[in-house]
């Protein structure tokens, strides 16, 4: 049995955390930050400072990790979802700046309401298509048509605002209220479960044609150098660990010096920084 109660406070803790700033730098709360229009904030367009961590934040409590069973896409190239998940087709996510409409179509195809509806067509396999604007969660559902298309799906009675959660969480009116109700349909829905290697295996053969990810090179080659970047912090991190005294370090310098005798590095150069990011090189 899922404590929702228990996702909610966690959830609600993070919105409540010392983090919004508005254009005089003056510090103020989640719910005054929400208020002020965009010239307000002390950063115009704030998807990466502010609501970006906030996403990454509420997407850990429901079991996310990245690059483990969800991709963020760091570089900004070509028409792609900021998150994406692995090991499961469940869903695409985009982030937008705080209040965005992320409810209506718009006149334009740039609306994020039609850019999570084109994921959801071209990257195909994906069951659902989530914005984020920091005040609320908007879900979208692909839909097989008996004709083979695909039709994108707005959620309405699904939307899930985190200002209203939090005033009626802080009220105690919250048990009774369709927001909870919708906020524990966001947790079953969305809450990352890990099944066994077998189930999985299942899983995949039991999919549909229509239900496959299309191969992604650019996807994959960003999942190989997430995972590489992750090695070299880790060699580095154990690098800084060692005494300066010890066997490791002396034996560690000794094969830097023959890296950088092969690297030919000038003597006006880091010798030691330039064969180490070598060494991490290799090492990864």
């Amino acid at each position: 049995m899922l404590n929702y109660k228990k996702f909610l406070t966690d959830i609600l803790q993070i919105l409540r955390k010392d983090r919004y700033k508005d254009r005089n730098n003056n510090k103020v709360s989640f719910k005054e930050y929400c208020s002020l229009k965009d010239y307000q904030r002390h950063h115009s367009g704030d998807e990466d400072i502010i609501v970006t961590p906030v996403l990454l934040s509420i997407l850990e409590i429901l079991g996310y990790k990245s690059s483990i069973n969800i991709l963020q896409q760091v570089e900004e190239k070509g028409d792609k979802p900021d998150f994406r998940t692995l090991k499961t087709n469940l869903f695409v996510l985009d982030a937008k700046s705080t209040n965005s409409d992320i409810s209506h179509i718009g006149n334009t195809l740039k609306t994020p309401y039609n850019q999570i509806s084109r994921y959801l067509i071209n990257l195909k396999g994906y069951s659902y298509g989530i914005l984020f604007n920091l005040i609320k969660f908007e879900f979208f559902q692909r839909i097989y048509e008996p004709d083979g298309t695909i039709t994108v799906v707005l959620l309405k009675d699904k939307t899930l605002n985190l200002l209203k959660l939090l005033e009626l969480f802080e009220s105690k009116e919250i048990d009774s209220s369709k927001d909870f109700d919708n906020f524990k349909w966001f947790v079953n829905t969305f809450l990352f479960r890990e099944i066994s290697k077998d189930e999985y295996i299942t899983l995949i053969k039991e999919r549909k044609v229509e239900e496959l990810i299309v191969p992604d090179k650019d996807f994959l080659r960003e999942i190989v150098y997430d995972l590489i970047n992750k090695i070299r912090r880790e060699v580095k991190r154990q690098f800084n660990d060692f005494d300066e005294d010890s066997d490791e370090m002396l034996r560690l310098n000794h094969e830097l010096q023959n890296i950088a005798g092969e690297l030919n590095i000038s003597a006006d150069e880091d010798v030691r920084s330039i064969a180490l990011e070598e060494f991490i090189k290799q090492a990864s």
